[in-house]
């Protein structure tokens, strides 16, 4: 739809768990146990998702909000009788009231609020393919494809970036981000980042100008230190320097210094990523348990 910013595909027949163990004792030892404990959550996780799909890829749009209610999210994959649909929606709970349905071949997963799908006109993307292309290897693939209507509001409204993007000037964006592609392959801790540019120029400049952007971006979320220490992402910053190639820009993390450099980060993160995770499904817990008082009473 006009709105739709991100798309993402998740190859879960091919998702797997890196090995980490040595690398995660090298970097941080006492990481360890929380890494085995969120590895047991995350393959209960992926195999649940492989038996909810059949093994089939799993896409999703996400479009800019129409309002606090209004979010035009979308999930599909390919029906098929081995799907129960209940399930599906039962187990997307925690993201609010969802609904299931068949579309053209498709099984689409909704949130009840969000924007109807025979609302949704279709509006071709520019790049669309080129970007699905650019990273087609990796079992994760996440598409931002900025509609043009958001280059033109930048381009008009912010001729100079705010501090938190890093300030300069607005063409860094409108020029050098036609769209871009992000591949994950989480077996192998390896990570590309592909921007298609205007021209090799604007792809220059916004190489040159993305080690302040992410640094920007870094000091002004607060929740993000306390999450990845600045000593882990500063080693991820250095690992992953941009380069130009024509009028891409391209960042990739792979090989055994990378491998170390992600475990450091990873290792330090988990921690408080398990703390989340057990925080919201405690939350959900006693929202299920005054519920059901109701209910009773």
């Amino acid at each position: 739809g006009e709105t739709t910013t991100l798309v993402v595909k998740v190859d879960v027949a091919r998702l797997a768990l890196p090995d980490l163990p040595d690398a995660l004792k090298k970097a941080v030892p006492e990481s360890d146990a929380a890494y085995r404990a969120w590895t047991r959550d995350a393959v209960q996780g992926i195999k649940t998702l492989q038996d909810l799909t059949g093994g089939q890829a799993v896409y999703a749009t996400v479009g800019i909000p129409l309002s606090r209610s209004e979010w035009p999210i979308f999930l599909l994959t390919k029906d098929s009788p081995r799907i129960d649909r209940e399930r599906v929606v039962e187990r997307l709970e925690p993201l609010g009231k969802m609904e299931a349905f068949s579309r053209e071949g498709a099984i689409v997963v909704a949130p009840r609020t969000g924007a109807p799908l025979d609302a949704v006109a279709a509006s071709p993307r520019e790049g669309l393919a080129d970007a699905f292309e650019a990273v087609a290897e990796y079992p994760v693939q996440v598409l931002l494809l900025p509609p043009d209507y958001v280059r033109r509001t930048v381009r008009e409204l912010m001729p100079t970036l705010p501090r938190q993007l890093g300030g300069g000037p607005g063409s860094v964006l409108t020029e050098g981000l036609v769209w871009a592609a992000l591949g994950i392959d989480p077996a192998e801790l390896r990570i590309e980042v592909v921007v298609q540019s205007r021209t090799a120029r604007a792809a220059h400049d916004l190489a040159a100008h993305l080690p302040k952007m992410l640094r920007s971006l870094y000091d002004g979320l607060p929740g993000l230190k306390t999450r990845v220490p600045g000593q882990a992402f500063e080693a991820l910053l250095a690992l992953a320097k941009p380069k130009v190639e024509g009028d891409r820009v391209a960042v990739r993390l792979a090989g055994p210094e990378a491998t170390t450099g992600t475990a450091h980060a990873v290792a330090t993160a988990l921690a408080g990523v398990q703390e989340t995770l057990h925080r919201k499904q405690g939350l959900n817990d006693l929202k299920q348990l005054v519920l059901a008082m109701h209910n009773y009473h």
